[in-house]
């Protein structure tokens, strides 16, 4: 069984947060590959730790959205911490079935 791995590139795994209507939104997106097959991947989250307070402000679930990208958003403070004006350590996670594991990490600023 081989652990899936997590793009490092940025056009396939990013974060970005902008207003939509009166709210911002996190919207964010990771590509998981497989060897054994997309079928073999467990989950795949999102958390993200504000370097500004030491705290972890959210960690998220991501939906399957085909051809390896996995994906999701979440309103600011719904349910959340999430502050479009922070600086985050971002990091994506992904498990298959068999406990073969992945992670990337980066820090980013929600402006």
């Amino acid at each position: 069984n081989a652990a899936p791995i997590i793009s490092e590139s940025t056009s396939d795994t990013w974060v970005d947060c902008y207003r939509y209507g009166h709210d911002f939104v996190f919207e964010f997106q990771a590509f998981v590959d497989d060897m054994d097959g997309v079928q073999d991947v467990d989950y795949v989250e999102v958390s993200f730790y504000n370097l500004l307070t030491g705290y972890t402000d959210g960690v998220l679930s991501m939906s399957w959205e085909g051809d390896g990208f996995w994906g999701g958003w979440i309103e600011e403070g719904n349910n959340n911490s999430l502050y479009c004006g922070d600086l985050y350590d971002v990091t994506f996670y992904a498990e298959d079935r068999m406990g073969g594991t992945d992670q990337m990490h980066f820090e980013w600023a929600a402006l």
